[in-house]
């Protein structure tokens, strides 16, 4: 199943405030989730509806994913105890 990889207003500038190794780990993941946007080792987020996160090293990476139409919407890139806020915050209503 190819989808289509979709980021979110603030994606962007979540990646470039992690430091580059990490940034580049997390560019990879975020590309390989239109081959598999359920990889080993995702988690869904319970209390999210649709949305999963997956893990690099220290870093979570924050996604939602709409398997009807194969998009798959990245909303936030953080370290672990940043990222379930920040979606709550990014997401508002849509949850």
């Amino acid at each position: 199943m190819i989808c289509h990889v979709f980021h979110r207003a603030g994606v962007e500038k979540d990646l470039d405030a992690i430091p580059e190794p990490f940034q580049r780990k997390i560019r990879e993941a975020v590309k390989s989730l239109a081959d598999d946007p359920r990889p080993p080792g995702f988690k869904k987020l319970a209390a999210m509806g649709n949305a999963y996160r997956i893990r690099i090293g220290q870093y979570r990476v924050g996604y939602l994913v709409v398997d009807r139409q194969l998009i798959v919407t990245v909303v936030a890139a953080a370290k672990r105890n940043e990222i379930y806020p920040l979606m709550k915050r990014r997401l508002g209503k849509q949850l």
